[in-house]
């Protein structure tokens, strides 16, 4: 499977010439910069909750978890090969939400940070909503957890959510 983690005006740009069979697309809960294209893609899952802290103050809850890993499994369950996951800056929740497939899709035992520094360098995954994920998925190891905090400890990332923040999120 083909993961791509992205902004939001990199989806915009990546939708129509991808050839994505699913799509996840986390905005803030009073956006409305939605990618207008993705309808071209066969599965879309919408998502509304803030990067606490950084764009918002709506936090992802336990029913956002919930609607995710619903989706995560049908799209590997029905062999999706090809998906892409986006937020604002392509930096934090659309990470937490990846580090999730790559779990379904390699194993809980992978090296999850790895794997998604690969597919985005500048990760720097929502902790909250990471913890979210493990809890829903029921892993008392906190895979997704643990990874989410290395890579935010060895990240350069807070530089441009610094950046984000100064220009006001997505709003």
């Amino acid at each position: 499977m083909k993961i791509t983690v992205v902004g939001l005006s990199e989806a915009k740009k990546l939708i129509p010439e991808g050839g994505f069979d699913a799509c996840v697309s986390i905005a803030d809960p009073d956006s409305t910069s939605r990618p207008k294209n993705r309808h071209l893609i066969p599965l879309v899952l919408d998502l509304d909750f803030s990067d606490v802290g950084i764009t918002g103050d709506f936090p992802p809850v336990p029913e956002d978890a919930r609607r995710l890993v619903f989706f995560l499994r049908r799209i590997v369950e029905i062999g999706c090969t090809n998906v892409v996951i986006h937020c604002f800056a392509g930096i934090s929740r659309s990470t937490a939400a990846a580090l999730a497939l790559l779990a379904l899709v390699h194993g809980k035992d992978a090296d999850l940070a790895g794997l998604l520094l690969e597919i985005r360098p500048q990760a720097f995954p929502n902790e909250h909503f990471a913890s979210l994920l493990d809890d829903e998925i029921g892993w008392r190891t906190r895979p997704l957890s643990a990874a989410a905090t290395k890579l935010r400890a060895d990240s350069t990332a807070p530089i441009l959510l610094l950046d984000l923040a100064a220009r006001g999120g997505d709003r």
